[in-house]
C-alpha cells in the first residue's frame, strides 16, 4: 500500500544516549492504523518539534553537553532526515521553534 496517499503521525521517543528518534504512524482516511516508520533514529533526546508549512517534520535535539540540533525530517520517509539551522543556529531556535 502506497503510504504517501495517507494520513501520518509524527512524534518524538526522548531518549539519551543516542537511543531517541521520531516516527511517523500512518493511517487510513477512516483512521485505522496501518504502519509505523522511522523517520530519524540515533538522536539524543528530540524533544521539541513541529511541522513546517512545506510538510516536513522539525526535530530539535538537546544533551547533556548543552548541544543543540536540529533536525529536518520527511514524514514519509522519502528523503533521509538532515540537520538544519534555523535562524543562528542553538538552544533558541529549538524552544522558539517548538
Amino acid at each position: 500500500e502506497d503510504l504517501h496517499k495517507r494520513y501520518a503521525y509524527v512524534t518524538n521517543s526522548d531518549l539519551r544516549n543516542g537511543g531517541g528518534e521520531s516516527g511517523s504512524i500512518f493511517f487510513s482516511p477512516d483512521g485505522q492504523p496501518l504502519a509505523y516508520l522511522t523517520v530519524l533514529d540515533n538522536a539524543d533526546e528530540p524533544s521539541g518539534s513541529g511541522t513546517t508549512p512545506w510538510g516536513t517534520w522539525i526535530a530539535c535535539e538537546d544533551n547533556d553537553e548543552d548541544e543543540y540540533k536540529i533536525w529536518e525530517v520527511d514524514p514519509f520517509g522519502r528523503r533521509e532526515a538532515s540537520e538544519t539551522v534555523l535562524g543562528s543556529g542553538g538552544l533558541f531556535e529549538c524552544a522558539g521553534f517548538a
